[in-house]
């Protein structure tokens, strides 16, 4: 799907003006006063100082996801020692925690 776009059925594009859908019947949200809600979390939030990465969705389970496969690439040995630690249950709980709604 596009950014900042979302589908609208025909019923409702009725009542929209025409010049703000587009022919597959998509419309810009800011055409609409609305924004789209966006999901993030980064390694920073997650006590990982020299990571800049962010991982970014829709979903609390799309950016656990994101997180997990990123940390275990980036941050292996940090992972192992977490694991002795923590529950992958725990580990997920504590992501979801941190994550933040954003606007885009």
């Amino acid at each position: 799907m596009r950014e900042n776009y979302v589908p609208v059925d025909r019923h409702s594009a009725k009542k929209l003006s025409k010049n703000i859908i587009d022919s597959n019947y998509f419309v810009q949200l800011e055409k609409i006063g609305r924004t789209k809600k966006m999901k993030t979390l980064s390694c920073r939030e997650m006590a990982m100082v020299d990571c800049d990465f962010v991982a970014k969705g829709q979903t609390d389970e799309e950016i656990v996801q994101k997180m997990t496969e990123h940390a275990k690439t980036a941050h292996k040995e940090t992972m192992g020692d977490m694991m002795k630690k923590m529950t992958v249950d725990e580990m997920r709980e504590a992501m979801t925690k941190k994550i933040k709604d954003d606007e885009i």
